[in-house]
């Protein structure tokens, strides 16, 4: 009986070191990359979003390889998104102006395609750090329209986060 329990509990172990050596594969990959490796771009940038309350470095260096990735293949939406997670980083660490121009980077990028979950996620980020520098007035203008752009898609479950941002401002 024990142990089909211990059994049962390596179990979820063995995915994370699967998912853990897939991305340290990623990361040591060196191209050429080619439009089909869009899949390590948004892997590297899931990973990337979900390390930054663990492990901030981690988070830099796996956004960093899926911009470079996402350069070379012109991948506009793997582009904006690592801006944004560098920027998350950037203000992990409160470098602030630095944050600051990669969410902005990533919202133009988002904006000149047409990416609309992208702007609605960078215009989230943009408004927290206008909030964090009392900038108010603004970063409410900002989620507002992070608001405006979840309702158009439907994205009801991302609502959430803008609406409760703006509760503290009031």
């Amino acid at each position: 009986m024990r142990l089909i329990a211990l059994f049962i509990l390596l179990i979820p172990m063995y995915g994370l070191l699967a998912q853990e050596n897939k991305i340290e594969k990623f990361l040591n990959q060196n191209g050429p990359f080619s439009e089909s490796d869009t899949i390590i771009v948004k892997e590297l940038n899931k990973e990337a979003y979900h390390t930054y309350d663990i492990d901030l470095e981690k988070t830099r260096l796996l956004a960093l390889k899926a911009f470079q990735i996402s350069k070379e293949i012109n991948y506009q939406k793997g582009i904006s998104e690592s801006c944004r997670i560098i920027g998350i980083y950037h203000h992990k660490k409160a470098n602030y102006d630095t944050a600051m121009y990669y969410y902005q980077k990533a919202n133009q990028i988002a904006e000149e395609h047409n990416l609309k979950r992208e702007v609605a996620s960078s215009l989230n980020n943009i408004a927290l750090l206008l909030y964090f520098k009392g900038n108010y007035p603004l970063a409410l203008e900002k989620y507002f329209r992070c608001i405006e752009i979840r309702e158009e898609l439907g994205d009801t479950l991302k609502l959430a986060t803008p609406i409760n941002n703006i509760a503290l401002i009031y």
